[in-house]
């Protein structure tokens, strides 16, 4: 999605610009972490949107996502190939496991 967002921006720009590699970081959702290849530009005026720069935690969007998807019946290797292909991250399963029982604790709370 990063790199559809970056593609978008180039494409809407006025003044010539292209893309400039990548930066990796690690982002830590609500258990374990991953790295990132975040996409660039030569000018630095990509903002990305899914996961801004500078930002190394996840909010709990990713979290309501994972539930969402759960509570639609798809399983946990289901959940973790969706998130692969729509992020370009490889999220360990048990992330995923852990991020259901802390929310799925939560609603029965």
């Amino acid at each position: 999605m990063l790199n559809a967002e970056i593609k978008q921006h180039l494409e809407h720009k006025t003044q010539p610009n292209r893309p400039n590699g990548t930066s990796c970081k690690t982002v830590k959702p609500a258990s374990g972490c991953f790295q990132l290849d975040a996409p660039r530009d030569r000018h630095s005026t990509f903002e990305p949107q899914l996961i801004k720069k500078h930002q190394t935690i996840l909010t709990n969007e990713m979290d309501r996502q994972i539930l969402s998807m759960f509570s639609m019946g798809m399983s946990y290797r289901d959940i973790h190939q969706h998130i692969e292909e729509l992020y370009g991250v490889n999220t360990p399963l048990g992330t995923i496991y852990s991020v259901f029982d802390k929310q799925f604790s939560e609603i029965k709370a």
